[in-house]
C-alpha cells in the first residue's frame, strides 16, 4: 500500500524544490538576451505571429516558447521560462527515487542538482539544453519506475529538444553499456539497488506515447509541420560540431570546472577515489558517466563551457554519496564533531578572506607578507584543531567535524556561484556561462528607440527605424514590436528615415542632418590576455578587460528642435 502520508522528508523536498525555482525564476528577464538566445526567440516569435518560420534544430523549444508568446507576450521572461522549469523539474526528480536513494542521498542531490551554478546558468539561458538534460533524466526515471506513459513523453521532449541532447545520451548510453558488459563478465546481478527487469516493462505503450507527443508536441497540434523535421536534424547539427572549430579554448572549460564546480569536483572525485574500498556498481556508473561526459566535452571542437552540465549531474550523484556515508555515520562523541565543523566552517571563511586579500594588488610589500603569514596560520589552526580533537576525543568526531565544516563552506562558496552564474552579481557580462556577448547596453537602446518614437508619433512602437549594416539577433529583438524596424546593407544618398542605427565606426554620408549617440550593443571579455594573477582578479572580484561593440542611434536632427542629446542625458539618469 502506498504512504502518502506528508513527512518531514516530503517538506525538505518541496523547499528544496522551492529553493531551485527561486534561483532560476528572480531576475529571469532582468539580463538581455545574447545574440544566440535571441535567435531562437526570434523564431518563437515569428511561429506565434503566423510568420514564416525557420525552426532550425531546436525545433521543440521554438515550438513550445512560441505557445507562450502567442498566448502572454514576447518578454526575455518568457523566452528563458521553459529552461528554468526544467531545470527546478530536474531538482525535483530525487523525490521519485528516495526510496531507491535512501533518506539522506536523496535530499543531498536534490540539494546539489537545486543549487549547482552550471545548471543555474543553463537553467536561465533561452535554449534547449535544459530541456534535453531534465528529459532524459526524466526518461531514465520514469523507465527505473515503470511509468510507460511519462517515460515515453520524456523521450519525446528529449529529442525534440535539440542538438544539446546527444553529448549527454552518448556519455549516459557509453556508461549503461559498461554495466552491461560489466554484468556478463562477471555473471552476476549488478550491485544496484531495485534495478527493475526490462521484461516487466511495457514498452509498446511507452513507444505510442512517445510517437504521439514526439508529432503533436513537434507539430504543435499539425499547426507548424515543419517542428518534427527540425528534431530530425538535430543530429546532424551536432555532427557537424565535429568539424568546426570553437572560440573556446580548454582552458576556459577547466577554469570553469576549477572555479564554480568546487563542491561537485571535490566530493566527486572523493566519491570516485573511495569506488575501491566502499563504492558500488552505481557509484561505478556514476564515475563512468561522468568521465566520458568529460571526454566528449574536451575533445569536441565545437564546445562550449555549459556543455559541463552533462558532467556535473553524474559528479554530483557522487559526491552527494560521499556526503550521505557521512552524515550517516555516527561520530562519538556527537556534540563534539558539531562544535568541531562549525569551528572548521568559521576557520575556512577566514581562509577565503585572506586568500581575497593576498590577491588584491594594492597593499604593499611588507602588509601583504603579513597578510600571508596570517593565511598560513589559518590552515595550521584548522590542522591542529582537527589533531586535538582526535587525539582527545576520538579519530571519527575529528573526521566527520572536518569533512561537515568542509562540506558547509564548499556549499556557501556554491551559493555564492549559483548567484553570479544566475547572472545577478555586479558584473553579469563577465560570467563563463555566457553562449554569447553581453547586450550591455541593450535596455537603453529600446527606451531611446521607443522614446522617440513617442516624440514624433505619439506612440512608442510606430517609429520608423532602419539597421544599417549591423547584424545582430540580439539587436533584432530589441525592435521586434517596431512597425516600421527594417535591416538593410546600404542606403541611397536621398533617403531619410527618422532613426538609422550604424556600426560606430561608419558615417552616414546622407543629405538630411542627423545626431547621433552612441550605445555598446555588445560586451565580451578579452579571455585570451588574462594572465595567472588576472585570473585570480577575476575569480574574486570579476574584473576583466572588456571588448565592446558599439553602435550609433541617429535620429534626424529637423524632427527634434533640442536634438536627440538631450533626451538620451533624461534616459541616462
Amino acid at each position: 500500500m502506498r504512504n502518502n502520508k506528508w513527512t518531514a522528508e516530503s517538506g525538505l523536498y518541496l523547499a528544496i524544490f522551492i529553493l531551485a525555482m527561486a534561483v532560476r525564476l528572480i531576475g529571469l528577464g532582468q539580463n538581455p538576451l545574447s545574440d544566440m538566445e535571441a535567435d531562437l526567440a526570434l523564431r518563437a516569435l515569428a511561429l506565434a505571429r503566423g510568420e514564416t518560420v525557420s525552426f532550425g534544430a531546436q525545433s521543440g523549444y521554438v515550438v513550445l516558447t512560441g505557445s507562450l508568446f502567442y498566448m502572454f507576450q514576447s518578454t526575455a521572461f518568457l523566452a528563458r521560462l521553459l529552461p528554468a522549469l526544467f531545470g527546478s523539474l530536474l531538482a525535483g526528480l530525487p523525490f521519485l527515487l528516495r526510496e531507491q536513494l535512501g533518506r539522506k542521498a536523496g535530499l543531498v542531490v536534490a540539494l546539489f542538482l537545486a543549487v549547482d551554478p552550471a545548471l543555474v546558468a543553463a537553467s536561465r539561458q533561452a535554449d534547449s539544453l535544459m530541456i534535453a538534460a531534465a528529459s532524459l533524466l526524466m526518461f531514465g526515471v520514469h523507465l527505473y519506475k515503470k511509468h510507460e506513459a511519462w517515460a515515453g513523453v520524456s523521450l519525446a521532449l528529449a529529442f525534440l529538444s535539440g542538438p544539446d541532447l546527444w553529448p549527454g545520451l552518448l556519455a549516459l548510453a557509453g556508461a549503461g553499456v559498461w554495466l552491461y558488459l560489466r554484468k556478463k563478465r562477471l555473471e552476476t546481478a549488478l550491485d544496484l539497488p531495485g534495478l527493475p527487469g526490462s521484461q516487466n516493462f511495457a514498452w509498446k505503450t511507452a513507444l505510442a506515447w512517445f510517437a504521439a507527443c514526439f508529432v503533436l508536441t513537434g507539430t504543435l497540434f499539425f499547426i507548424a509541420p515543419g517542428g518534427v523535421g527540425g528534431a530530425v536534424a538535430s543530429l546532424p547539427a551536432y555532427l557537424g560540431g565535429w568539424g568546426r572549430a570553437s572560440a573556446i579554448s580548454l582552458q576556459r572549460v577547466l577554469v570553469a570546472l576549477l572555479t564554480y564546480e568546487s563542491l561537485g569536483l571535490i566530493f566527486g572525485v572523493w566519491g570516485m577515489a573511495a569506488i575501491g574500498k566502499c563504492g558500488n556498481d552505481a557509484d561505478r556508473f556514476l564515475r563512468n558517466w561522468a568521465l566520458l561526459a568529460l571526454l566528449l566535452v574536451v575533445i569536441y571542437p565545437a564546445r562550449q563551457e555549459i556543455d559541463l552540465v552533462w558532467v556535473m549531474i553524474p559528479l554530483l550523484g557522487l559526491a552527494a554519496r560521499v556526503i550521505a556515508r557521512w552524515l550517516a555515520s555516527e561520530p562519538e562523541p556527537r556534540w563534539t564533531a558539531y562544535f568541531l565543523a562549525l569551528a572548521v566552517t568559521m576557520l575556512f571563511v577566514l581562509v577565503w578572506m585572506n586568500v581575497v586579500s593576498v590577491s588584491t594588488p594594492v597593499f604593499m610589500e611588507a602588509e601583504l607578507q603579513l597578510r600571508y603569514i596570517r593565511l598560513a596560520a589559518t590552515v595550521a589552526v584548522i590542522a591542529l584543531l582537527v589533531l586535538l580533537v582526535g587525539w582527545g576525543w576520538s579519530p571519527s568526531a575529528a573526521k566527520s567535524g572536518f569533512v561537515w565544516g568542509l562540506a558547509a563552506v564548499i556549499l556557501l562558496y556554491t551559493f555564492s556561484a549559483s548567484w553570479h552564474a544566475a547572472g545577478m552579481g555586479p558584473h553579469p557580462e563577465a560570467e563563463l556561462w555566457l553562449t554569447g556577448p553581453y547586450a550591455a547596453d541593450a535596455d537603453l537602446i529600446a527606451k531611446t528607440v521607443g522614446d522617440l518614437s513617442a516624440q514624433y508619433t505619439g506612440e512608442r512602437t510606430r517609429g520608423e527605424v532602419t539597421v544599417l549594416g549591423v547584424e545582430s539577433a540580439g539587436l533584432k529583438w530589441l525592435l521586434r514590436d517596431v512597425e516600421k524596424a527594417r535591416f538593410v546593407d546600404a542606403l541611397p544618398g536621398d533617403a531619410q528615415p527618422a532613426m538609422i542605427i550604424t556600426p560606430a565606426q561608419q558615417e552616414l554620408g546622407l543629405a538630411a542632418a542627423y545626431t547621433g549617440q552612441d550605445f555598446i550593443l555588445q560586451q565580451s571579455p578579452a579571455w585570451s590576455l588574462l594572465l595567472r594573477p588576472e585570473w585570480m582578479g577575476w575569480v574574486n572580484f570579476r574584473e576583466v578587460v572588456l571588448q565592446e561593440t558599439r553602435v550609433v542611434l541617429w535620429a534626424r536632427s529637423d524632427l527634434f528642435p533640442m536634438g536627440i542629446d538631450a533626451l538620451v542625458v533624461e534616459n541616462e539618469e
